[in-house]
């Protein structure tokens, strides 16, 4: 139990506590979400995915990911987390937009 609450700030640990979620389930996100510039985060896709895959995924999983679903993992460069919470909509899309044009100039795609 303490190794992966290692893992993660004691910001985070509270947080979590207040908000809800154990620390299996900030693992569960950072291990089964998709890793964006600012941390990690389980998209809808990302359970569709597990619900998909029939030989991996236990009814108990899939439960527990569609509860998580939607939720974000703030982390550092090396992975530790900062905090947890469920980001609205808005916030969401810019995240994943964020990973897109990660790397590219000003955050533009490219011009044509």
């Amino acid at each position: 139990m303490t190794e992966v609450w290692s893992t993660i700030s004691k910001h985070a640990a509270k947080r979590a506590r207040q908000r809800g979620y154990s620390q299996h389930d900030i693992r569960f996100v950072i291990e089964n979400g998709t890793e964006v510039p600012d941390g990690y985060l389980l998209r809808k896709k990302d359970v569709q995915l597990m619900v998909e895959d029939e030989e991996l995924a236990s009814q108990a999983l899939i439960d527990r990911a569609r509860k998580l679903e939607g939720t974000f993992v703030p982390a550092t460069k090396d992975g530790r987390a900062m905090t947890v919470y469920r980001p609205c909509s808005r916030r969401r899309k810019r995240l994943l937009h964020d990973r897109r044009t990660a790397g590219r100039p000003h955050g533009r795609r490219d011009q044509r």
